[in-house]
């Protein structure tokens, strides 16, 4: 079993706080997709069929999969100990 850790819940529940403006990043992503045409997601329809119609269902919109992308480094903020040698 995996667990997550220390520093990616905190990055994670960073997006359920609000900011400096009392926006969270989970309001502005509902405002966003309700405000779009289509919705375009990380993700294939082999790997998650079901999952993709019902997101479809919940938003009314076409869903656009773009297949598995990889997943972008974490950035800790200290740029020193992230350079390439």
């Amino acid at each position: 079993m995996e667990a997550f850790r220390l520093y990616e819940v905190l990055r994670m529940m960073d997006g359920f706080t609000g900011n400096n403006f009392g926006v969270s990043d989970l309001h502005r992503l509902a405002a966003s997709a309700k405000g779009c045409d289509v919705l375009v997601v990380r993700s294939c329809f082999e790997f998650e069929p079901k999952w993709l119609q019902v997101l479809e269902e919940i938003h009314e919109k076409p869903i656009f999969p773009v297949g598995q992308l990889p997943t972008t480094a974490y950035d800790e903020g200290d740029d020193d100990n992230n350079k390439d040698a």
